[in-house]
């Protein structure tokens, strides 16, 4: 507690007297230091923000290259899932049912052989 007080006192005396006092040199390095020390570690946390942004942005501009690798647009359009293209409001349950049925039967027979 006896410590704080001193604090306190070095703190009040130092910001009341001009910055040249001799006493006050200690704790005005310790100040800026503290200010640099801030400083510094808020630049490391921005650097490495930006490095894991820079990482992740480069993984999905490889994932999507390697995707344009794989298929052409046109094997990407036969090979997309349809369903959802069959639903109209004109049809009955039984008709989507028929018309469902109708597109999986290739995919099924594919797995079946």
């Amino acid at each position: 507690m006896e410590r704080l007080k001193q604090l306190y006192a070095l703190t009040d005396f130092c910001l009341s007297s001009p910055i040249s006092t001799l006493v006050c040199h200690d704790f005005w390095m310790l100040i800026a230091e503290v200010a640099i020390g801030i400083c510094l570690l808020g630049v490391a946390i921005c650097i490495k923000v930006y490095i894991s942004h820079e990482l992740e942005f480069r993984r999905n501009k490889k994932l999507v290259d390697h995707r344009k690798l794989l298929a052409d647009p046109e094997t990407m359009q036969k090979n997309t899932w349809k369903g959802l293209d069959l639903v109209t409001e004109e049809h009955s349950q039984e008709q989507l049912a028929q018309q469902f049925r109708a597109a999986l039967k290739p995919d099924q027979e594919k797995q079946g052989t």
